[in-house]
Order: structure tokens, then sequence, then C-alpha cells
């Protein structure tokens, strides 16, 4: 049997934080036989190349099994800087963000919001996974603005919308099949008002037809708020349009993890008729560069640990690697073991608190047991 050809990931560290949580990943993807280089993307980007992603990045991307993203941002003092001095035409990061999801055809992105750290005993336990479309809808970037008017464009096509649907619809039978639960989706607009809702909606139930095994339901955006914040364990999948998924599954990280270094996320590209990708996915954690703690090693990269899993689960096709790194994290959890941002004042001596780089060697330690006990045994001669 010939061997297997290492995989291949892009990493784009970022700025902030980005740079230490995709530093303090290296030892794992050593410990993955992950092959890994790190390129310019950002605001570094900027200051280098005068634009936020080069050709030559988004080639080296091209040419991944998947990218690795840290964190996106510009500092605070060039933020101030340029709402002084600017033009209101320079280059900004997330452009970066933007132009590589749509190069690299990364229309769908899943978020699933789970209690990692076992939940208070007053609520029940939440597993749902946000299904959001990430190419369409005001974050095109389309329209215009003068002094005396904004306009953006607000724009879906058919495709987009069926491509999409059908993602979530697939992913609530998976999930339904392998928690063995009945298979729900919420799908999220506002069609009492948006014309574009409206559409979405006459899409979605459409596909819908489909799937007779998913139960589908409609909401609107606002109720829909309201519900995550008071009652999120009752969500399985949510499926919803770019902006409104943006805010959603903020929301929701805030409401179920009670911090954005529990979140992760995956951009899925398209795939062929046997589920392969067609293209590299990008695995990047929710928070952004967090420069009031950056370089003080209070950065959580659970998150980046979680987007990785994912990574190996839905893109690179290694189950059993994804589950003996999600068992690893709960390993490390379950011992008490937090960054700062995990912990509440006041509760500090309940849980042993570590630094970025000490969660991850953390981490690491655990998933080499994992993988030793997994080894088949060998006797001596």
């Amino acid at each position: 049997m010939a061997e297997r050809t290492p995989d291949r990931i892009a990493v784009l560290p970022g700025i902030g934080i980005g740079l230490e949580v995709t530093g303090a990943m290296k030892r794992l993807l050593r410990q993955l036989d992950i092959e890994s280089e790190d390129y310019p993307f950002g605001y570094d980007s900027i200051v280098e190349y005068g634009e936020p992603l080069t050709d030559e990045v988004l080639a080296a991307c091209e040419a991944s099994d998947a990218v690795l993203l840290g964190a996106v941002g510009t500092p605070p003092e060039e933020v101030e800087r340029l709402s002084r001095e600017g033009s209101g035409n320079e280059p900004t990061a997330e452009q970066g963000l933007l132009r590589l999801r749509r190069e690299l055809d990364c229309f769908a992105n899943l978020r699933p919001m789970e209690d990692y750290v076992p939940p208070s005993e007053d609520r029940p336990a939440v597993d749902l996974m946000l299904v959001r479309e990430l190419l369409g809808g005001v974050y095109r970037g389309e329209g215009h603005i003068t002094e005396d008017e904004a306009v953006d464009i607000v724009r879906y096509e058919r495709h987009e919308v069926e491509r999409i649907a059908t993602i979530g619809f697939e992913v609530a039978r998976t999930r339904a099949q392998e928690k063995g639960r009945p298979a729900r989706l919420v799908s999220v607009d506002k069609a009492n008002i948006e014309y574009i809702s409206k559409f979405w909606r006459t899409i979605v139930t459409r596909i819908a037809e489909q799937y007779p095994d998913v139960e589908c339901t409609h909401m609107f955006v606002d109720n829909a708020a309201m519900q995550i914040a008071a009652r999120p364990w009752e969500f399985d999948v949510i499926l919803t349009e770019n902006a409104k998924g943006d805010i959603l599954s903020d929301e929701s990280a805030g409401r179920v993890h009670g911090s954005l270094g529990l979140a992760p996320s995956i951009s899925l590209t398209a795939r062929d008729a046997e589920g392969v990708p067609t293209g590299p996915d990008i695995a990047e954690s929710v928070h952004g560069a967090g420069f009031d703690i950056a370089g003080e090693g209070k950065a959580n990269p659970l998150a980046t640990y979680y987007s990785v899993e994912l990574m190996l689960r839905y893109t690179l096709k290694r189950p059993d690697d994804a589950d003996n790194l999600r068992a690893a994290i709960d390993d490390v959890l379950h011992a008490q073991y937090r960054t700062p941002d995990m912990v509440t004042m006041g509760r500090e001596g309940a849980f042993r608190i570590v630094s970025t780089n000490g969660m991850a060697d953390l981490v690491s330690d655990r998933f080499a047991d994992r993988l030793a006990a997994r080894r088949p045994a060998t006797s001596a001669d």
C-alpha cells in the first residue's frame, strides 16, 4: 500500500492574538503529520505589500489542502489615524478575508455552538450548528458612498440559496444520524419585510421537499435572536444568510460559550460527487485580533484547536484524528484547566489557570497519549 502523502495547509496568522494561537498549533500539526507554512495576510500584508492578500499568497492557499486563519484586524492606533487622515478608500484587512473566501469559493460557513465546558445544572446542554451563507448578501461589498448618502446592494442569486440550503439539510440529516435523534432545521430570515428574505424562504421551502426526513421551520431573525438568547438548547441546525449569520453566530457564541475564544468555524467550498472538497476549505476561529491582550500569553487557543478538529473532519477526511483531538481537549477541560478568559472574577481558585502555550502543551500531551493508546501493541521477538 502506498504511503499516505502528508496533508499541507497554508497558515495565515494575521495579527494580534492570531500570531499566538496559530503559533501554539505548530506542535499539534507536527503530531498530525500536517505540513504547514505561514504567509503574510491582512494588516501586515498591507504594510509590506500595499494589499491585504497578494496574488502569491492566494496561489499558495489554492495549492494547499486547507487554510488555517488566525485573526484579522487593524491596530486601534491605525484605525484612529485613518479616521483623521484617511480618504476612506484605503485597503483594509477585512477586504483580504472577503477576497480569500470569494476566490476559494468558500460559500458555506459551519459554526458549531456546543457546551464544551459542562453547563450548569439549571439548563439543558446546547448542541447546535449554525450554517451561514458566506459569499452573498450585503457582504458582497456592492454599493456606493457619497457625502449625502450611502447605499449597500443586498443581492442573492437562486443557485447561491439552493446550494447553501442543500448544505444545511445535509448537515441536519448527518447530525441526526450521528446523534440518534430527529433531524431538525430552522431557516432564519425577515420575510415579512425583505424581498431578499421572501426569495430565500421560497427557495428553502422548495429544497425542504427533497428532505422529507428533516423537519423544516422558518423563523424571523428578531425572534430567532431572542430564542437563542433564552433557549439555545432548543435548536439543532440554524440556516441563514450572510449578515444575519454573522450576528447570530456571535450571539450564540457569547450565550453558549461565554467566550469567543471557544468558538470555531470551518468555511466549505464545493464538493464533488464523492463528497471530496474541490479546493481548500478555511478553518478559522470566530474571535478577533484581541489587541488588548496580544503578546501577554492570555489568548485562548481552543477555538483554533476546535477549528482544526473541523478541518480534520470535514476537509481532510480524518475522523479518527478529529475524534482524538476533541477527546484530548475534553480531557484538559475536565481536568479544570482554563485560560483567563474562561474564568469569571472571584472563581479563579476553582481552576488551574494556564497561558496560551500552556493550554497548547496540555492538549498536545493528551493527544499524544491518545495516539499511543491507539497504536497496536507489539511483542518482542
